[in-house]
């Protein structure tokens, strides 16, 4: 027996029924009869315990209470002993009649002999043919007998049916009555119909009638009952087992959302398709060797002046103790003027040298002078070669040939002769600085040498250093200079002083150092750093800055893809709510049935993981398919194309999952909360 205490009825602040208490016994059927809109329908959806607000009314059945504020007991409650037959809307749409039927069975397990109770009870109905169709292909009196059948086939023992003849034909209202009536008297079910339809009512053997906020029973049928008959004795549980279906976003929505999430990866991961690319830019822009000048005036510039006092012997030592330095080379240049032994006035610097090019005469606008070019990573790549079979000569930059015009005097295979300075020794003295203070200091004595060379090369504009004070004009090996310089020293015997200044051997002022590997170029000038007055030049600088931009353009990428997913989520946050509100039915439907709320989410939300797996695993494939394509356009290296590969399986689940399903969690959960009478009227 069902009993129900203290049942209220209203409509916002108006009552449909004052308190009032009804007992259903097995093996009859109740007809609910009133006038439209007096509330027949709330009455049946209190007793079905699906209602918005179900009160304080007190609830037992077989002598048993139901605590009606634990809803998951309420649900368990109704997934066992109530089943619902609506005017419409009774089944899930996307199902077919058979995946319907089984929704509330337990266990796999029972599969086998569950088909062959779904046959017997469709068979009954006159549905076996209608197994395996959806519910927009049936009838409105077929999918009444199917929502029968779901009742029978889960061995409810409370049938709720709201109008369930009411868009029928006379045919399909016999039937669909007298299968109701059979349920109560031939199976023992408690079986109440909400009808205005008189040929219903008169099958009823207790009629309730609805009536200005109160009812009346009236027991018109005495029916001898039978022993109750338990057809099935399925357990239920709360999980929703169904089968995959699609889901319901649109395929351009899909394909956008597995391009953009495809794209977003990409974003995170690009700057790793140029790593190599990378990493020989940051190798080129690094020199593998640096200059480093005993800067003792002051000047913390990048040019080498003559004026500054030389290295010592044991600082020239402490340069080269590191097993990182390959080796240490003076830095010498050769101008077109300066102090010798015959003129130790030196004559007045002359603005307008003049070389000979080609056997041509030629006055220069500006000074010159031949500065050493290092053998580093950094200085092949920037001369051009117009002699490739020697390495003994002059190379002129092209700013120089650019500045002097010389470019159409340089013809197939240029010899130059000039006048050039060689140092062969040191005179020591004094520098008084714009503050007054005398610090020491010490000039090159030179050997004035004219001679012709052969032009081999070019260096580039983009050669990054100028260590002479007159600017890149011509540059030969260090090695071939320290060679020439070696000769004259030989020939040279130097006179103890010198213009009443003391003459010493000849030492730089200046080091390059170079490096085994670039990469210790940072440590080495720390290192270095710890002499007094020292100023090195290096593209250290430049690779730092290029680092930065480097790491800028990583940045800007990252927060690119952020954006992108940002965008998406809000996106995708919306359609979500979109769909959640198209399938508030489908959860009105679940509820109904005993789904509560949290099998309803869990079986949402294993759906949305199913989503993200499938745009997830779309969106990988667009992926590598957008890396080829790079690959091919841009000839990257086969190493960066797997390693963006093994990232983008790496972070692609993690996009997909968090965008997707983060999402979708919220519009789920708010859809999930409503009771079932909204979800289905809202949806009608």
């Amino acid at each position: 027996m069902l009993e129900i205490d203290g049942i209220i009825l209203r409509y916002g602040s108006r009552i449909l029924l004052n308190e009032t208490s009804l007992q259903f016994k097995r093996g009859n059927v109740y007809t609910i009869s009133g006038p439209s809109g007096i509330g027949k329908s709330s009455l049946l959806n209190k007793i079905g315990l699906i209602a918005t607000d179900l009160g304080d009314m007190s609830y037992s059945y077989d002598g048993h209470p139901l605590n009606l504020t634990d809803g998951e007991a309420v649900s368990n409650f109704i997934a066992q002993h109530i089943g619902f037959i609506f005017q419409e809307k009774n089944l899930i749409r996307q199902f077919s009649v058979y995946d319907n039927l089984a929704l509330l069975v337990k266990s796999q397990s029972e599969a086998d002999d569950l088909d062959d109770r779904v046959d017997e009870c469709l068979k009954k109905l006159g549905l076996l043919d209608k197994k395996y169709t959806f519910p927009y292909d049936l009838s409105g009196g077929e999918e009444q007998r199917v929502a029968i059948a779901r009742a029978i086939v889960t061995d409810k023992d409370i049938i709720l049916a709201d109008e369930p003849t009411n868009s029928l034909d006379k045919e399909n209202r016999e039937k669909i009555t007298n299968l109701l009536v059979e349920l109560a008297h031939h199976y023992q079910k408690i079986v109440i119909i909400v009808s205005h339809d008189d040929e219903v009512i008169k099958y009823g053997d207790v009629h309730i009638r609805f009536l200005d906020q109160r009812i009346e029973q009236e027991e018109k049928n005495t029916f001898k009952k039978e022993g109750a008959r338990d057809i099935y004795n399925l357990s239920i549980k709360q999980k929703i087992d169904l089968p995959k279906r699609k889901f319901p976003i649109s395929k351009i929505v899909t394909g956008l959302l597995i391009f953009f999430v495809a794209l977003s990866s990409m974003m995170f991961n690009i700057t790793g398709l140029f790593q190599s690319h990378y990493q020989q830019l940051l190798d080129n822009s690094l020199e593998n060797g640096f200059l480093v000048m005993n800067d003792n005036l002051g000047i913390k510039g990048k040019q080498v002046y003559d004026d500054f006092l030389s290295f010592t012997t044991d600082e020239v030592e402490f340069l080269a103790d590191s097993v990182a330095i390959l080796n240490v080379t003076p830095y010498l240049e050769f101008p077109y003027q300066g102090l010798t032994f015959e003129n130790p006035e030196q004559s007045t610097q002359q603005i307008n040298p003049e070389i000979t090019l080609n056997g041509k005469t030629i006055t220069l606008s500006s000074p010159y002078s031949i500065q050493p070019l290092f053998q580093t990573n950094m200085t092949e790549r920037n001369i051009e070669y117009i002699d490739r079979t020697t390495k003994q000569g002059l190379i002129v930059s092209e700013s120089f040939i650019a500045t002097q015009n010389l470019s159409s005097e340089l013809g197939t295979f240029p010899r130059i002769t000039l006048d050039y300075y060689v140092p062969v020794a040191l005179y020591e003295g004094e520098m008084t600085t714009d503050t007054g203070e005398i610090l020491d200091s010490d000039g090159n004595i030179y050997v004035k040498q004219r001679r012709e060379f052969k032009i081999i090369g070019i260096l580039k504009n983009s050669y990054p250093f100028q260590y002479s004070i007159y600017g890149n004009s011509f540059f030969m090996m260090a090695d071939e200079m320290l060679h020439l310089q070696q000769e004259l020293q030989q020939d040279e015997e130097l006179p103890e002083v010198l213009g009443g200044l003391s003459v010493s051997s000849w030492q730089s002022s200046a080091y390059h150092i170079k490096i085994k590997n670039s990469t210790a170029v940072s440590e080495e000038i720390d290192r270095i750093k710890q002499l007094p007055s020292v100023t090195i030049v290096s593209s250290a600088e430049d690779y730092q800055s290029l680092k930065d931009i480097l790491a800028y353009v990583r940045k800007v990428s990252t927060y690119i893809g952020l954006v992108i997913l940002l965008l998406m989520g809000l996106c995708l946050f919306f359609v979500f709510f979109q769909v959640s509100n198209t399938r508030k039915e489908e959860v009105g439907i679940l509820k109904a049935i005993g789904f509560n709320s949290k099998a309803v989410r869990r079986f949402y939300y294993r759906e949305l993981v199913q989503y993200a797996v499938s745009v997830g695993s779309m969106a990988l494939l667009v992926s590598f398919l957008l890396v080829v394509l790079l690959a091919f356009s841009l000839d990257l290296d086969i190493r960066d194309i797997v390693r963006v590969m093994i990232l983008n399986v790496i972070t692609l689940p993690l996009v997909s999952f968090g965008v997707i399903v983060a999402s979708g969690l919220l519009p789920i959960y708010k859809a999930c909360q409503k009771s079932p009478v909204d979800c289905i009227r809202l949806n009608r």
